[in-house]
């Protein structure tokens, strides 16, 4: 890929994600793709700006993609379970923004609650071989569960609202952290053939 094909896709994706959600820059992961590109069009440090760019357009790819797989590099490998691997979870939260507990000033604090949920979610991610919209699904059940314990209908509905942004969050922007964490859960062996 030529340096020009880089930055043309990095401006693109820089305007998608400043038209798409210009409410959210400060703070988050966002903030990394401005720095990326600030560093890109500097022209110092131009390959750590490309492959910071190389790797927010394969964020984007993977969130547009239909289905979500992880696939080791070489197709005569096949996923098997490190042999001591132990899930890991990092709290709601991905790309480096976590969400702050409950906290009134803060409209999208993580309900208490949600945390045992996106440990779940995380450890299962963080499994060799789990499948994603298993996953995810497993965790829009537990979000929801969580909300239908509220007894006074406002708390209800927000908590609700939040699992919904959640859920939809990890549907359309979960598939990098989940190839990121198949890769470290699995290893790639070669594949052998049955014999019949």
């Amino acid at each position: 890929m030529k340096l020009n094909d880089v930055r043309s896709l990095s401006k693109l994706f820089i305007i998608i994600v400043l038209l798409l959600c210009p409410c959210v820059i400060a703070n988050t992961w966002y903030g990394d793709i401005i720095d990326s590109a600030k560093e890109l069009f500097k022209g110092s440090n131009i390959i750590d700006g490309a492959l910071k760019g190389l790797r927010y357009v394969e964020m984007v790819d993977s969130a547009l993609a239909e289905d979500c797989a992880f696939e080791c590099p070489y197709p005569n490998q096949t996923p098997v379970p490190k042999r001591h691997h132990q899930p890991t979870s990092n709290g709601c939260g991905s790309f480096g923004y976590l969400f702050p507990p409950e906290n009134n000033d803060n409209w999208i604090y993580v309900e208490r609650e949600f945390s045992a949920c996106c440990d779940r979610h995380d450890h299962c991610y963080d499994t060799c071989n789990e499948d994603k919209d298993d996953c995810d699904l497993v965790f829009k059940r537990c979000l929801y569960s969580v909300c239908k314990s509220k007894d006074i209908l406002l708390a209800k509905k927000t908590c609700q609202a939040k699992a919904k942004m959640f859920y939809l969050a990890v549907i359309g922007l979960g598939c990098q952290s989940y190839k990121e964490a198949q890769k470290e859960a699995c290893n790639c062996v070669k594949k052998y053939k049955e014999e019949l």
